[in-house]
């Protein structure tokens, strides 16, 4: 009896130990977990969705949407907080119309967004917010009910926004917004059609804040490691990507891209790269089996080569990659592709800010001739 009590002391006594480990490392992180202002914002959106193809849905109506917001500015004492002095991160979830319900439908949107404060006065603010995550039309592309709608061709797509606002302060915590930005979307050539949805759009809205933030007196100034400067960095990427058949409907087909890249670190939350990048489409070769055009060189037919240069925005753990090159080799059913792009968000273990290298990363990807998708990646790398 004796001894069962003390195992059973001996158990309480580890399992409070624990707890007031997990409390004391939440005590340590939460200066950086709080955030200094919350806001609460209802948004009203009228544009115009562009026409890129002469066999486009027509839109005869002006897009519109409305969009409920949730803001929050961190406290400021990140390294990654003062090097953009005064970011911010939230949700936004949307109801848009692209101008033709009848062929393009609506789009129903939940996506994470961030932004960074360009300019602070006593009455106004401005500020610029990139977002980017998946989005549902109700009336994709379909061969007996919806043949006309050649922009979209599956219901669940990515959606992308760029948008730049201005704050003036109406009262204490409540102030008027008003915004241009322009609003993409694509499958990422996963389904066809994929000519996606572009709008131009102008905004205003409501924001409500609760707490206080200046970027003026809560920003701590960034104390640049020694180690840093002149940082030069290469890296590795492996990734698999997906795509459909030309025609609509048809089957998917995977697809193996290896990158390798060098470059140099201009500031802390920007660096440049160059590189090379080989995929290997599965698309090229079951084409090239299906045709019996040959099957002498099948590998060689099916890969494709590519040179380019690019930049990456880092902000603590997440990094906005952005490419631009050129085919060197190109693979069947892609033999007139000039102009690559290619765009990504990346994921890192640890704070870019305070280590530049030696760590993994993963992200997803967007792989683009002209600006049209060809496929969308998954991938993982390294940073030496």
């Amino acid at each position: 009896m004796i001894i069962h009590s003390l195992n059973k002391a001996r158990r309480l006594l580890s399992d409070i130990k624990f707890r007031y480990k997990i409390l004391y490392a939440i005590c340590l992180c939460c200066p950086y977990l709080l955030p200094a202002q919350t806001s609460l914002g209802l948004i009203l959106h009228g544009g115009k969705t562009v026409r890129i193809h002469p066999r486009y849905p027509k839109t005869p109506c002006f897009s519109k949407g409305i969009e409920g917001y949730i803001s929050l500015t961190p406290s400021g004492k990140a390294p990654w907080h003062s090097l953009l002095r005064g970011p911010h991160f939230g949700f936004s979830f949307g109801i848009w119309s692209p101008g033709n319900p009848e062929v393009l439908g609506k789009m129903y949107s939940f996506m994470p967004v961030f932004g960074q404060l360009l300019a602070e006065k006593e009455r106004w603010e401005w500020d610029y917010e990139i977002g980017a995550s998946l989005v549902w039309f109700t009336r994709p592309y379909h061969r007996q009910t919806n043949p006309s709608n050649i922009a979209v061709g599956s219901h669940l797509s990515s959606l992308s926004f760029l948008r730049t606002r201005f704050f003036f302060t109406l009262m204490p915590s409540v102030s008027l917004m008003t915004g241009v930005g322009i609003i993409h979307s694509s499958n990422g050539g996963t389904s066809s059609p994929n000519l996606g949805v572009n709008i131009p759009e102008c905004m205003v809205g409501i924001m409500y804040s609760v707490g206080n933030f200046s970027s003026k007196t809560q920003i701590k100034e960034y104390s640049r490691p020694p180690n840093r400067k002149n940082a030069y960095l290469w890296g590795i990427r492996i990734g698999l990507g997906m795509t459909e058949n030309l025609a609509p409907g048809g089957p998917k087909y995977g697809v193996s891209t290896a990158n390798i890249f060098w470059g140099k670190e201009a500031t802390p939350w920007l660096n440049w790269r160059v590189g090379s990048e080989v995929f290997y489409s599965y698309r090229s070769k079951a084409a090239l089996i299906e045709g019996e055009i040959t099957t002498k060189g099948l590998n060689h037919k099916a890969t494709g080569v590519v040179v380019y240069g690019g930049g990456e925005i880092v902000a603590g753990h997440i990094g906005l990659l952005m490419q631009a090159g050129t085919y060197l080799i190109n693979p069947i059913q892609m033999e007139d592709y000039r102009i690559y792009t290619k765009l990504g968000i990346q994921f890192y273990p640890f704070d870019r800010q305070e280590r530049n290298k030696r760590q993994f990363y993963t992200g997803v990807y967007v792989h683009a001739h002209s600006g049209e998708a060809d496929f969308a990646e998954i991938g993982v790398g390294y940073l030496f």
